[in-house]
C-alpha cells in the first residue's frame, strides 16, 4: 500500500490519523507523505511494515503522540528522524525492528516528552556504544535517554533488561505519577529512591529480582499512591505498623492470604477495592466478624477487671 501525498491532499486540518493494523500491512512513506497534514497531532502506524523513503515526518512539527509498536521498517534513511519531532508528548515504540532510524538513544532529545513506552533490546545498546565509541549496558542507555526527560508522567521501562535504579535521573521527574518497573532484573531499591517523587500513584515492581522492600521506608512519602503491584517475596515489611494504606485502592500481588494477614493483625478499614475476588471478600467478612467478636470479649473482660480492682481498692481503704 502506498500513501502519495494525493491521497492525503484533503485532509489538511485532521488532527488524528489512525493506520494501525493487525495484518501487518505494508505502507510506503515518503517525505511528501504528511507534507500537507501540518496541524496533525496523534499518527498511529503500529503493527505494520513500513516502507521509509526519506523523512517521513519532516513536515510534522506540531505532532503530539506517536506509535510506532510493533512495526518493522524497511528504509535507506542514514540519520535519525526524531529531530522533526521535538514537540512530541507521548511515544510508543515497543518491539520496533531494527532500530537504526529510530535509535533510543536519540529520544533524550524529545525534552517535551509527558509519556514513554519504551523497550530496550540489544540493537540499542550496540547503537549507543558505538556511539560512545566503547561497550554499553541496558542500564547506561535507559538512564542517558531519560537524563533530559524531566517533563514525563508516564514512564513504562518493562521488559527493558534493568538491572538497577537510578535515584539522580528519577528524582528530576517530580510530575511522575506512573512508573512501570515489572518483568526486569531489578535486585535493590535503596530506601529513599521514591522519596523526590510524590506524585506517583502507580507503581508496578512485579517481575524483577527484588528479596525484600522495606514498604515502611520506600513508599513513605507517597501520599497520592493508590496502586502498587508486587510480588508474594517482596512484602517482607507488609507487616510494619508505619506503612500507611491511607490512599491506597489498590494492592495486588499472588499472596492474597498475607493481605488477609496484615489487615486482621492491624485491625484496619482497608478500602473495598482492594479485594475483587467473591472468596477473598467472605473470608475478609469472616476475620472481621471475628475480630468484633475478640474486642467485645476483651471489652468485657477489661471492664470486669476494672470493676474487680475497684472493689478491691475500696476494700483497702476501709481497712486502713
Amino acid at each position: 500500500n502506498f500513501l502519495n501525498k494525493n491521497m492525503l491532499n484533503s485532509l489538511e486540518t485532521l488532527e488524528c490519523l489512525d493506520l494501525s493494523s493487525t495484518k501487518k500491512c505494508e505502507i510506503e512513506l515518503s517525505s511528501s507523505t504528511f507534507e500537507r497534514m501540518r496541524k496533525l497531532k496523534v499518527l498511529k502506524l503500529n503493527q505494520n511494515k513500513i516502507k521509509l523513503i526519506g523523512n517521513c515526518f519532516q513536515h510534522l512539527t506540531d505532532l503530539r503522540e506517536l506509535d510506532i509498536s510493533d512495526v518493522i521498517v524497511e528504509s535507506n534513511e542514514e540519520h535519525c528522524i526524531w529531530q522533526s519531532l521535538k514537540n512530541l508528548e507521548k511515544i510508543r515504540l515497543d518491539n520496533l525492528v531494527p532500530k537504526k532510524v529510530f535509535p533510543c538513544h536519540k529520544l533524550s532529545e524529545l525534552v517535551h516528552l509527558k509519556e514513554l513506552h519504551l523497550r530496550i533490546g540489544q540493537q540499542d545498546v550496540d547503537l549507543y556504544g558505538e556511539m560512545l565509541g566503547g561497550p554499553a549496558t541496558r542500564d547506561d542507555l535507559c538512564y542517558y535517554i531519560l537524563s533530559n526527560l524531566t517533563e514525563l508522567t508516564h514512564l513504562d521501562l518493562s521488559q527493558c533488561g534493568l538491572t538497577t535504579l537510578n535515584k539522580a535521573v528519577l528524582r528530576k521527574m517530580k510530575d511522575l505519577t506512573h512508573l512501570i518497573l515489572s518483568s526486569n532484573a531489578i535486585e535493590r531499591i535503596e530506601d529513599d529512591t521514591f522519596d523526590s517523587l510524590t506524585q506517583l500513584e502507580v507503581i508496578n515492581l512485579e517481575g524483577n529480582q527484588i528479596e525484600k522492600l522495606k514498604l515502611n521506608r520506600l513508599f513513605i512519602k507517597l501520599d497520592k499512591l493508590n496502586e502498587l503491584y508486587l510480588q508474594p517475596s517482596q512484602l517482607t515489611d507488609l507487616m510494619d505498623d508505619r506503612f500507611n494504606f491511607k490512599s491506597l485502592t489498590s494492592l495486588e500481588t499472588e499472596e492474597r492470604s498475607y493481605l488477609i494477614k496484615y489487615f486482621s493483625s492491624r485491625r484496619l478499614k482497608r478500602p473495598r477495592q482492594l479485594f475483587s475476588s467473591p472468596d477473598l471478600s467472605a473470608d475478609l467478612n469472616e476475620l472481621e466478624g471475628m475480630l468484633q467478636r475478640v474486642d467485645k470479649k476483651w471489652t468485657e473482660t477489661t471492664s470486669e477487671k476494672e470493676a474487680s480492682l475497684k472493689q478491691l481498692k475500696e476494700q483497702v481503704e476501709r481497712a486502713d
